[in-house]
């Protein structure tokens, strides 16, 4: 093998090694980020001058879209903080 072979078959390894590296440190860091903002944005228990809204779990971001707009599902309680919870975990959506 002469030295230009040899010099093209490193440079090939080091790019392959570097792809996934890179690709499965992408996948993984998307798949906790994922888990992560689904266990903060789908649940929510909020209270507002001494009123609750009592424990509320949600199975999807549409769920909980919908729980947070809803007045008597919240005891008519914390709309205000409702509304916050409402413009940051659901992007898109009218309150």
């Amino acid at each position: 093998m002469n030295f230009i072979s040899m010099r093209k078959s490193v440079l090939i390894l080091l790019l392959l090694g570097s792809c996934f590296s890179s690709c499965h440190s992408s996948v993984t860091d998307s798949l906790l980020n994922n888990t992560k903002n689904q266990a903060q944005t789908l649940q929510y228990n909020l209270t507002e001058n001494g009123c609750s809204t009592g424990d509320k779990t949600f199975s999807s971001l549409d769920e909980l879209c919908q729980g947070l707009r809803n007045d008597s599902f919240n005891n008519n309680c914390a709309q205000s903080l409702r509304f916050q919870k409402f413009q940051n975990d659901c992007p898109g959506r009218s309150w």
